[in-house]
């Protein structure tokens, strides 16, 4: 585990690999609106919606 954090820190100056950590974060901000979309059209009640926002922008 501590050769893994001493990678990371290592490669945290890098700029491909602050790409490649901005866009996981764009996928996974826009997967929430995907589903959130897809939830209201099969005709899901609110609390289900705002609960998926809520913890996918309190976990990422």
């Amino acid at each position: 585990m501590a050769r893994l954090k001493e990678r990371i820190l290592k490669l945290q100056n890098e700029s491909f690999f602050l790409l490649i950590i901005g866009l996981l974060a764009a996928a996974f901000f826009s997967a929430t609106f995907v589903v959130n979309r897809a939830l209201s059209l099969e005709g899901g009640h609110w609390y289900w919606t705002a609960s998926l926002r809520f913890f996918s922008r309190f976990f990422f």
